[in-house]
C-alpha cells in the first residue's frame, strides 16, 4: 500500500495553521485578562487613597472658602431646575455666589508651596472671576447653590 503525500503536507499545513490561530487567541485573551486585571487594581488603589472627607447637606453657599483639595459636589439652583455639579477646587478658595453666578478666587502659593488665601484682602470680593470649571451646568441664572459633598485624597 503506498501513502498519499500530497495528503499528508497538506494536512500539517492545515494542522500547522490551526495551532498557529489557537496560539494567537488565547496570547490575545490573556493580554485582555492582564489589561482589565491592572485595571481593576489601578481602580482599587484610587477608591482606598480617595476618601470623603466632609458631607454637608442642605448648607447653602453664599461664601465658602474650602478647607480640601479636592473634588466638591454641588447641588445648583437654576432657571432650568436643580442640577448637580462638581468641580475640582484646591485648599482655601473663595466662592462666592454672587449675581447669578458662581465667582471664585483662587489662593496664592507661600514661600512652602501651600495656598494661602488672604482674609484681610476680601473686599475685593467684586472682582472675582466667573467660575467655569462646573461639570455640564450652565453658571449663569443661579438662583441656589449648595455643597453636598467633599471628596479628596488622604494625604491633601
Amino acid at each position: 500500500m503506498r501513502l498519499n503525500n500530497k495528503g499528508f503536507a497538506i494536512t500539517g499545513i492545515l494542522y500547522f495553521v490551526l495551532i498557529m490561530f489557537l496560539m494567537i487567541i488565547s496570547s490575545l485573551l490573556l493580554v485582555l485578562k492582564t489589561r482589565i486585571n491592572r485595571l481593576t487594581d489601578l481602580n482599587t488603589t484610587i477608591n482606598e487613597e480617595v476618601e470623603l472627607k466632609e458631607k454637608i447637606v442642605d448648607e447653602p453657599i453664599d461664601s465658602y472658602i474650602t478647607s480640601f483639595r479636592g473634588k466638591y459636589i454641588f447641588e445648583i439652583t437654576d432657571s432650568t431646575g436643580v442640577k448637580t455639579c462638581y468641580s475640582y477646587l484646591p485648599n482655601n478658595a473663595l466662592i462666592v455666589l454672587q449675581e447669578g453666578a458662581i465667582k471664585y478666587k483662587i489662593p496664592t502659593l507661600d514661600s512652602n508651596g501651600n495656598y494661602v488665601l488672604d482674609r484681610n484682602d476680601l473686599s475685593g470680593v467684586s472682582n472675582l472671576s466667573l467660575y467655569d470649571g462646573y461639570n455640564s451646568c450652565n453658571n449663569n441664572n443661579i438662583t441656589a447653590a449648595k455643597i453636598i459633598s467633599i471628596a479628596s485624597s488622604v494625604n491633601s
